[in-house]
């Protein structure tokens, strides 16, 4: 899942949020709900003034799918024919 995030907003953004996730849940437990409302309130930030991008990057993850359902990947975007795969 965190790849595909990665691909949804970026690697300089997703690394921005991995420091946002740490500097505000450091010495807590990692769960769904913590890692989803922090993801929102992280857009919230990086888009600020701008609702209608923050709902679609929002949109692009089905974050039930990925939490809720049995078996691989559901967006099939797992591609290992890349070069840090090699």
């Amino acid at each position: 899942m965190l790849s595909y995030i990665e691909s949804v907003i970026g690697y300089t953004f997703f690394e921005d949020f991995l420091t946002y996730y740490v500097s505000n849940n450091f010495l807590t437990s990692i769960d769904q709900y913590t890692v989803r409302t922090t993801f929102s309130s992280f857009l919230e930030i990086m888009y600020n003034g701008m609702p209608d991008t923050v709902n679609q990057v929002l949109a692009q993850i089905d974050w039930d799918a990925w939490i809720f359902n049995a078996g691989l990947d559901p967006t099939n975007s797992l591609d290992f024919n890349n070069p840090y795969a090699q």
